[in-house]
């Protein structure tokens, strides 16, 4: 005959039981607020992976900051529009006038990059 089994001292001694639960989940939340997650893709990689080496690079480069906005824009007719220029510059005043941006971090110089989706052609990147 087999001892005394965990299902009948759980019977026979609830309270214990959900004591002793209740002590192991509070346990276990303690360390909690000490957890930090860094959802960063860019420490995922070691810091000599060569897709981090050459984004560093490109963060250089362009000097790109942690936080930013980025707008994709398409076209048909393409993005040299006057509508489409305009509705630019007012998305640019707009994230501006919003007062955590600070105006030291803008860029000194904007960037368009075009590709022609039907020719195939890789994308350009040119000053405007």
């Amino acid at each position: 005959m087999r001892g005394p089994s965990l299902v009948a001292f759980s019977v026979s001694h609830p309270r214990v039981v959900v004591f002793a639960t209740a002590a192991l989940t509070i346990l276990s939340l303690l360390p909690l607020p000490r957890i930090r997650t860094d959802t960063n893709p860019k420490n995922m990689l070691p810091p000599t992976s060569e897709v981090r080496v050459g984004n560093a690079e490109v963060e250089k480069t362009f000097s790109l900051y942690e936080d930013m906005i980025v707008v994709g824009i398409r076209s048909d007719r393409g993005v040299l529009q006057p509508a489409t220029l305009d509705k630019v510059r007012r998305i640019t005043q707009a994230v501006m006038e919003i007062g955590s941006y600070l105006r030291t971090e803008r860029p000194r110089r904007s960037t368009f990059r075009s590709r022609r989706a039907r020719t195939g052609r890789p994308w350009r990147t040119r000053s405007v």
